[in-house]
């Protein structure tokens, strides 16, 4: 397999790909009684419960320790994405699985892309799930 920016290409995979419900269009039956018993009529579509943030969480592979990866989620790099995810919203978490205490750092996201540098001594080839929610 190929290494895209640290990244082991297509060797990704979706653990959850979940839309997170935070009100709801005037019109929609989706959420009768929105977050408190009113409709948010005044947010723009695409921002409300039927086209609203999602809520995803990955697992990729990190070719080498000490390295900046970057994680391009309108590529093939990880495997089931629905479909090109060009905003992403925020990085809540990225964890390294196959060892604990060697976390990454310098964690960041610009569009449809998610950064971070692996742990100077993790080790090559190490497991990497990182939460995120995008538009």
């Amino acid at each position: 397999m190929a290494t895209v920016d640290n990244i082991v290409d297509t060797d990704g995979t979706v653990i959850l790909d979940e839309n997170m419900w935070m009100g709801s269009l005037d019109s929609s039956t989706n959420w009768l009684s929105g977050i408190t018993g009113r409709s948010v009529g005044g947010v723009t579509a695409n921002l409300q419960a039927d086209k609203g943030v999602s809520l995803m969480i990955i697992d990729v592979t990190a070719a080498a320790q000490n390295t900046t990866s970057t994680i391009t989620l309108a590529s093939t790099e990880v495997p089931g994405l629905k479909g090109a995810i060009n905003s992403v919203v925020a990085v809540l978490g990225i964890a390294n699985t196959e060892t604990i205490g060697k976390q990454p750092s310098e964690i960041g996201h610009s569009a449809g892309k998610i950064t971070f540098k692996t742990h100077a001594t993790s080790g090559a080839n190490q497991t990497h799930r990182i939460a995120f929610l995008y538009l």
